[in-house]
């Protein structure tokens, strides 16, 4: 309701005022030349505010006419910024509003400065200009995702959400954006994450700008990142992997790690040259070449790869369902072992596990059950957000939807070790929506760590930082333990 009334209330404001402006000629207000003036500015001022707080929402709040416009998007306060230009329009309109008051005889000592500054030469329209340019190199300057979030995305988008755990974890920043320089000033984010002897590694997405989120995907290359932490999570190394087949491709991102016998392996998303569509990547992790080594390269399921799945094991309603979609990019898949063998959860729901034979290269469905998994606010597909881990005999992945404004939500999910059937599936108990970074609404998980009496879940945030969310088990597991199925 709260919404709805800010909201409407700058509307409703806006048109008085182009009432005033235009059917009132000879009134009090409008009768002042100069009133009239830096009324005609509030107007323009307002009607581009409004314009730009509708319209920034089909390019997800990520300050699209910035980036687009200006190429302001390297600098590293520019990326802090979400939506900046409504706020300068919209500080213009009150301001201009104010002024015209001041014109015609209130607030008698800036009147007074407004007619001194006339007489050393200044026009209205020059007046007008000059506010207009100090007011965006203000807030080009200083602003920071907050000013967006609390004053323009507020009147249109709900952010607080009832079922939000996040307050209950322990919050640390890890790694934050700019922290390595100017190759780092797009961000460092969605990390795969291990634990090892003495500390923990991680496999971040290092973006130089935000390019790839103002449409343009292939300006620049988002490399994988490898960072080793000491166990309180300082830095002790870090440096930027080669992978040989970047030269064929124009992206990769979101790198998640899982373990298989004694090597550390890679999933992640790629594009082909060519193709503006992610197919999944796996590789090994070669700490020796500072290197990812591949190992293979997926065709969608869901279009051409049918000769990699288990034929005998399929029914013929089955193979024409892969068969007749068009779907084809692929992202998220789930990598896990088992006993030495590799799994992959391709689909939450339905929920759908395959085993891969990596030196037959040959998938095998393990599961295909449609339990109808659902979150009442989302407006999305569910979707894996982490590799599912061992977490007290069975397995824990947190799974990820949108609302119909592009806030992320984040649940969990428990399956049976032996049978894969889910036995806990947890509304969400994260959301974004208050986040720092690029896009305030991107709380995004990407790994979580079962670690002694802890659970760590690491996340992007904002698209921009890496953060950790701590937990007791013991508290966590009174959360999933709510939702049985």
């Amino acid at each position: 309701m709260k919404k709805t009334i800010v909201y409407f209330a700058f509307i409703i404001h806006l048109l008085v005022l182009m009432f005033l402006w235009i059917f009132t000629p000879e009134g009090l207000l409008v009768s002042n030349i100069t009133a009239h003036k830096f009324l005609s500015f509030a107007l323009i001022s307002g009607f581009l505010g409004l314009f730009f707080i509708l319209f920034q929402f089909p390019f997800k709040g990520r300050s699209f006419w910035i980036n687009k416009t200006f190429r302001l998007n390297k600098l590293s306060k520019m990326d802090q910024m979400t939506d900046v230009f409504p706020f300068i329009f919209v500080s213009c309109y009150f301001l201009f509003f104010f002024l015209a008051f001041v014109s015609i005889g209130y607030f008698n000592i800036l009147g007074n400065f407004l007619i001194f500054i006339s007489k050393q030469g200044f026009s209205v329209e020059m007046i007008g200009i000059l506010l207009f340019l100090i007011i965006s190199f203000l807030f080009f300057y200083f602003s920071t995702v907050k000013i967006g979030q609390e004053i323009f995305l507020f009147p249109v988008t709900n952010f607080n959400f009832k079922n939000n755990l996040k307050s209950k974890f322990t919050y640390k920043r890890i790694v934050s954006l700019g922290d390595f320089g100017k190759v780092s000033e797009g961000g460092v984010y969605n990390p795969g994450i291990l634990k090892v002897d003495g500390g923990y590694i991680g496999l971040f997405r290092l973006e130089s700008d935000t390019e790839a989120y103002s449409g343009n995907k292939f300006f620049s290359p988002c490399l994988p990142f490898f960072i080793k932490f000491n166990k309180d999570f300082k830095i002790i190394d870090s440096f930027i992997l080669n992978y040989p087949e970047y030269e064929k491709l124009t992206r990769i991102e979101d790198f998640r790690l899982f373990r298989y016998k004694n090597d550390i392996l890679v999933g992640f998303a790629a594009i082909e040259d060519g193709q503006n569509y992610f197919q999944q990547h796996l590789a090994k992790l070669n700490l020796n070449t500072r290197s990812l080594d591949l190992i293979k390269k997926f065709k969608s399921f869901r279009n051409s790869d049918l000769d990699n799945l288990d034929l005998n094991t399929k029914s013929l309603e089955v193979i024409q369902k892969f068969e007749l979609s068009k779907r084809k990019e692929e992202k998220n898949w789930g990598w896990f072992t088992l006993e030495d063998k590799i799994y992959m959860l391709y689909s939450v729901s339905p929920w759908i596990i395959y085993q891969y034979d990596l030196e037959k290269d040959f998938f095998k469905e393990i599961i295909n059950v449609d339990f109808s998994f659902k979150w009442d606010d989302c407006n999305s597909m569910l979707s894996v957000s982490s590799f599912p881990v061992e977490y007290d005999g069975n397995f824990l992945v947190m799974i990820h939807g949108r609302t119909g404004d592009m806030v992320y939500m984040q649940g969990v999910i428990v399956f049976d070790k032996k049978t894969f059937k889910p036995l806990h599936f947890t509304q969400p108990i994260l959301y974004g929506g208050k986040e720092e970074g690029r896009d305030w609404r991107v709380l995004y998980v990407t790994s979580i760590v079962a670690d002694g009496e802890n659970i760590r879940i690491f996340y992007g945030e904002g698209d921009s930082h890496t953060s950790l969310l701590t937990m007791k088990k013991e508290e966590f597991n009174n959360i999933i333990n709510k939702w049985k199925i």
